[in-house]
């Protein structure tokens, strides 16, 4: 049943001359709701939760780029000339690319480099940030550099 409470006041004299005032309620039907059903509460939490997703899933995705990119310039400081491919990919994870020297970036390369491993950031065509990664003719690290487009 749905009900409504309309509530007025009473001025009141007491015994000893002081006013008072008092609360006096009567019920109406109206469109105001006794109390929900648990069908209808839980049509109302996973409204809640399909709107707080909407809001929340830019603000996470924004901060696991951020987070993501953080990691990779930490990870990328770590490379140092000498070191195999296996050793980086172990640090830095997969590349973005394994090929050839210049095959996607023509930067100007170190001598005899033979193998090129670049690491793009989360946002790469709109922040272009590459890590670049160059491997000599004897498969080991001989440069690396980030480049950072304007």
């Amino acid at each position: 049943m749905l009900v409504f409470w309309e509530s007025f006041r009473i001025d009141c004299a007491e015994a000893d001359g002081r006013e008072c005032l008092q609360r006096v309620g009567t019920a109406h039907s109206s469109a105001v709701p006794a109390r929900q059903s648990s069908s209808e509460y839980r049509a109302m939490i996973r409204k809640a939760l399909r709107i707080s997703s909407i809001v929340l899933k830019p603000v996470t995705l924004v901060s696991w780029c951020s987070v993501r990119d953080n990691l990779l310039e930490a990870h990328f400081a770590k490379i140092t000339s000498g070191m195999s491919p296996s050793r980086v990919v172990g640090i830095m994870g997969a590349p973005s690319w394994d090929d050839r020297c210049r095959a996607k970036m023509p930067t100007g390369l170190p001598k005899q480099c033979s193998r090129e491993m670049g690491y793009r950031v989360t946002l790469a065509p709109l922040l272009p940030t590459y890590y670049l990664i160059w491997y000599g003719n004897d498969g080991l690290v001989t440069d690396s550099s980030p480049i950072h487009s304007p």
